[in-house]
C-alpha cells in the first residue's frame, strides 16, 4: 500500500444512516458535505457492521469531517494508511489501535489539535503541516517512527529528538533558518530539505548524515555543506543566477555519488578523484557530451553523466 492511494477515495457521508463502503474498495474518505451534527458512536457502529469494512486499507478524515478523534481506527482494522485532515481534530486519542505503516496530518486551520497521542503510533512513516512547537516534542517521543516529514516548521530543534530512532528525515516548505547537530539522533542516515526559502545554512555536527537531497537555491552559506562530513551521496539543485563551484563540495571527503540538478555549478577543479577518492558517480546535466567525456578521463573509475550519455575512463558506456 503507497499513501498515494490516498488521493482518489471513495467518498463517505459520515451522517448519512444509509451510507455502505461499496464491495472491494480498499480507500474511504469521511465527509460532511453539509455541516450536519455527527453522532460518532452511530458513525462507528454503522462502520462496524459494514460487510466491507475490512477491506479498507486506507481512511481519509476530509476537512468538512465532524470527528474530534481517531477512535474510529478501533472500527476499521485493517487500515495501512491514514490521513488525517478534519479541522475538528482536537485528539488523536484512538491512533493507538492503527495497525498501519504511514500517517499523514494535515490539518491546516486547526492551530489547536494536541498529537500528544501520537506517541503510542506503531506506525514508521509521518507526513505532519507543523501547527504549534508541541509538535516537535511529540514525533520526537513516537519510537516507532522511521521516517518523517515535515512541512511549515519554523525551526527545529533536534536536541528534542534525542531518543527518536528517525533514520530519514526531510524538511519541506518550511521557514527555517538553520538546521544543526542532527548527530543528536544518531540513527539519522538520509536528510532532504526542499522549498525552505529562507534557510541559511547548516551548523554544528551533521556528521552522522550519509544521504541528502538539497534544494539549494536559497542557501546564504553554501560553505556549510560542510557540516555534513559523512556525506556518501548528494544531489544538490541549484537555481539560474545562483552560481556555486565544484570545489565547494571537496570537503566531503566520503563522497561516491555526487548529483547536481539545475544551473549553474561553476568547474573551477576538475581532477575531482584526486580529492575524492571515494567518488563512483558525477551527474552534472548542462555539460555537453564532449565536456562529459573529458571530465571522465580526468577522472578514472568515475561514471561521468549528462541527461543523453554516461561516459567512464572517457569512453561511453550504457546506462
Amino acid at each position: 500500500m503507497n499513501e498515494s492511494a490516498l488521493i482518489f477515495p471513495f467518498d463517505l457521508d459520515e451522517t448519512d444512516a444509509l451510507g455502505k463502503i461499496p464491495a472491494g474498495c480498499s480507500q474511504v474518505a469521511l465527509r460532511n458535505p453539509d455541516g450536519a451534527p455527527l453522532d460518532a458512536a452511530a458513525l462507528f457502529e454503522r462502520l462496524r457492521r459494514d460487510p466491507n469494512v475490512g477491506g479498507v486499507h486506507g481512511l481519509h478524515i476530509g476537512a468538512s469531517s465532524h470527528l474530534v478523534d481517531l477512535q474510529v481506527c478501533r472500527v476499521m482494522p485493517q487500515l495501512k494508511t491514514l490521513g488525517v485532515y478534519g479541522l475538528r481534530i482536537a485528539t488523536l486519542e484512538g491512533v493507538d489501535a492503527f495497525n498501519g505503516t504511514y500517517i499523514d496530518i494535515a490539518t491546516d486551520r486547526n492551530k489547536k489539535r494536541k498529537l500528544d497521542a501520537l506517541d503510542g503510533t506503531r506506525a514508521s512513516r509521518l507526513q505532519l503541516i507543523y501547527g504549534h512547537a508541541d509538535d516537535l516534542a511529540v514525533v520526537g517521543s513516537c519510537h516507532a517512527l522511521r521516517d518523517v516529514t515535515l512541512g511549515k516548521v519554523p525551526s527545529l530543534d533536534l536536541s528534542l529528538w534525542k531518543k527518536s530512532r528517525i533514520e530519514d528525515l526531510t524538511v519541506n516548505a518550511g521557514s527555517i533558518r538553520t538546521l544543526a547537530d542532527t548527530y543528536h539522533i544518531e540513527s539519522l542516515r538520509r536528510l532532504s530539505l526542499l522549498n525552505c526559502h529562507k534557510f541559511e545554512g547548516f551548523g554544528g555536527d551533521c556528521g552522522n548524515v550519509r544521504e541528502a537531497r538539497i534544494d539549494a537555491s536559497k542557501v546564504t552559506d553554501t560553505s556549510t555543506i560542510g557540516r555534513l562530513s559523512g556525506l556518501e551521496w548528494l544531489t544538490w539543485t541549484t537555481s539560474r543566477g545562483r552560481s556555486v563551484p565544484i570545489s565547494l563540495f571537496l570537503s566531503l571527503t566520503k563522497l561516491r555519488t555526487l548529483r547536481f540538478e539545475g544551473r549553474d555549478i561553476v568547474l573551477d577543479e576538475r581532477a575531482l578523484k584526486r580529492r575524492l577518492p571515494d567518488l563512483e558517480n558525477l551527474y552534472l546535466p548542462l555539460l555537453d557530451d564532449r565536456e562529459i567525456a573529458l571530465l571522465s578521463l580526468e577522472n578514472r573509475g568515475v561514471a561521468v553523466s549528462n541527461n543523453q550519455v554516461k561516459f567512464v575512463d572517457g569512453g561511453r558506456v550504457p546506462w
